[in-house]
């Protein structure tokens, strides 16, 4: 079990978002997350959490 709690443990950072975003660097959401450091480090005490449906998320351009 040790071996299992070791291997899930990761050096680096989590990734912002669960999905690729086509221009990122434009995204209203992930630029304010930047911009105010919220990087789901350890220390933190508040955790990104974005409970959105995938239908609502999709924009027409």
């Amino acid at each position: 079990m040790k071996r299992c709690i070791y291997a899930a443990q990761r050096n680096n950072l989590p990734p912002i978002c669960t999905h690729n975003v086509v221009q990122d660097n434009i995204d209203l959401v992930l630029c304010n997350l930047r911009r105010c450091r919220l990087f789901n480090n350890r220390y933190d005490r508040v955790k990104n959490y974005l409970d959105i449906e995938l239908d609502d998320y999709l924009r027409e351009e």
